[in-house]
């Protein structure tokens, strides 16, 4: 069990003891406004008991980091609300662009982020670290075609409806 907090104090804890981060520790953060830094090989999360908002809100420590075609992925907190703002470090990665996958239309927003490499996050979900950027704008082809042949159809229906006055 963690030790007693202390206001201003980092207090570093490894993932592999901690897989979860409890209301107890949460509501002991919150009330020292002591700071926890949970340390992994590839990230570390830090909680400040300032920013803690509901220390009902457990916290998961793994990120689920999946490297992809897109680029690196990574969950938190496995879809469940955040106690409040955590920041997030990756240790090997360089990357530009903070996106998170929106649930209801499957589709990336870019977050502005100043520095990848301390990321202030305050919303659970999907994650995605990139160098490039992702377009989230798809237009269904055939949508577009629908739309030309409509126009081409009016155009048509124009010529014949006034190709009795043209030749007067």
């Amino acid at each position: 069990m963690i030790g007693q907090f202390q206001e201003g104090k980092i207090t570093t804890i490894s993932t592999e003891d901690y897989s979860v981060i409890t209301e107890n520790i949460l509501k002991n953060l919150y009330k020292t406004k002591a700071i926890l830094s949970i340390e992994n090989e590839d990230y570390s999360i830090i909680i400040n008991g300032k920013n803690i908002v509901n220390y009902a809100n457990e916290l998961s420590t793994d990120l689920n980091i999946k490297d992809t075609s897109k680029g690196r992925e990574f969950t938190i907190n496995d879809h469940n609300n955040l106690p409040g703002k955590i920041t997030v470090s990756m240790n090997k990665d360089k990357s530009k662009y903070l996106y998170l996958l929106n649930s209801k239309t499957k589709k990336y927003q870019n977050l502005q982020v100043q520095n990848t490499a301390n990321m202030n996050i305050d919303e659970e979900g999907k994650y995605l670290l990139t160098d490039k950027k992702v377009s989230s704008l798809t237009i269904n082809k055939w949508i577009v075609i629908i739309a030309i042949i409509m126009i081409v159809m009016l155009c048509i229906g124009y010529v014949v409806m006034k190709k009795k006055y043209w030749f007067w």
